[in-house]
């Protein structure tokens, strides 16, 4: 076990300060009997300075540093709670026997003693005279740990909240603005005006579409995950928008897995990736785009694809291309909530016949769906 990676200082520091005020008032109280008790003038005061206090001291902590780096491993591996019981009672009785053999090995070296009063120093009497002592300071310290850990979880899951929080506010404020861009509100009205003297009753379904689509996202809850339903539904009222605009030039087709509809994934995912599409999708070369998207579940992974016939990307694949707020906001959404599990690959099609963006995330299914909006045909 690589010790430096499970140690904490700061809590390695706290616990030293504890255990500093133990041995501390047990210095004092040593003292106290020295001065009013002892009738030899001859003391040894190496032994109650040194040895019973200063070595002392040492020895606790560097036990405890490996007890702390112990208890993380442990904690990190979620080990069960009664083996974690079992393995503190197990140390709580090796720390007597650690601390006399050390102190030991080391007062032998500064010839301070024998190697019979070492080994009397590990005696099962001497044992039980000093039990109760580090007994209970042992399991003090133990239960300092573990407040300690548990505190540090506390605050990472509030933090990791907060950040979640703020990327999820962050994307909104990205697809408001998206929507809001002066070129789209442009366009769409201007397709909603051309509409008026053609077919009123579009431009009438248009227009409340478009306000459909702007309530929607503001009425999106702060949940980081919904489901697949939710966010296609969500989608589909962004690209019923752009369909009009782009008319017979754009094609979309979706191929949405039965079993995937309940899946969760991070809230608002798909339209930052279908608005990129278009971006680059459309060319001069290229004024026909067809739009593929797939969402599939492939054992305990949910595969999402957003696939296009548009004009390939240069060298490096996809660099230029994900650079954009909108894009890193969904790489790094997706880093905060599945860390390293996950996959984001955005790439020509083998045939360089277009572009497609593919995403792998862990795939997990919501118990209940009972406020889900009413399902339309995928």
């Amino acid at each position: 076990m690589n010790l430096k990676k499970y140690l904490d200082i700061p809590l390695i520091k706290l616990l030293g300060l504890f255990y500093g005020i133990i041995v501390f008032i047990t210095f004092v109280k040593r003292l106290y009997f020295v001065f009013t008790r002892s009738r030899d003038g001859d003391f040894d005061w190496f032994n109650l300075i040194f040895s019973r206090t200063i070595l002392d001291w040492i020895l606790v902590m560097v036990f405890m540093a490996m007890v702390v780096a112990i208890t993380k491993k442990m904690l990190v591996a979620k080990t069960k709670p009664a083996f974690i019981i079992l393995i503190h009672l197990l140390l709580s009785f090796v720390i007597d026997w650690f601390i006399f053999f050390f102190a030991a090995v080391i007062l032998f070296f500064l010839g301070r003693t024998t190697i019979v009063n070492g080994v009397n120093g590990l005696s099962l009497d001497h044992f039980m005279f000093t039990i109760d002592y580090y007994f209970t300071a042992y399991f003090v310290m133990a239960g300092i740990i573990h407040i300690y850990y548990y505190i540090e979880r506390v605050k990472n899951v509030e933090m990791q909240k907060a950040v979640l929080s703020n990327q999820l506010t962050t994307s909104k404020m990205n697809a408001l603005k998206a929507q809001l861009h002066p070129h789209f509100l442009f366009n769409t009205l201007n397709t909603i005006s051309a509409l008026m003297d053609t077919n009123a009753k579009q431009a009438q379904n248009t227009l409340a579409d478009l306000s459909d689509l702007l309530r929607t996202i503001l009425d999106i809850k702060q949940d980081n995950l919904i489901t697949v339903e939710q966010e296609i539904i969500l989608l589909k009222k962004y690209l019923d928008i752009i369909q009009i605009r782009f008319s017979d030039h754009l094609t979309i087709k979706m191929d949405i897995g039965e079993d995937t509809h309940s899946a969760l994934l991070p809230s608002m995912l798909l339209q930052p990736i279908v608005e990129n599409t278009f971006k680059h999708g459309f060319s001069y070369h290229n004024t026909d785009l067809v739009l593929h998207i797939s969402i599939q579940r492939n054992m305990d992974n949910l595969f999402i694809t957003v696939a296009n016939n548009g004009k390939p990307l240069e060298n490096p694949l996809g660099q230029k291309y994900t650079d954009g707020k909108g894009i890193s906001n969904v790489i790094e959404r997706l880093k905060t909530l599945y860390g390293s599990n996950f996959h984001y690959d955005f790439q020509n099609l083998e045939d360089e016949k277009g572009v497609a963006t593919k995403i792998s995330i862990p795939f997990k299914i919501v118990e209940s769906n009972l406020y889900a909006p009413k399902r339309d045909n995928f």
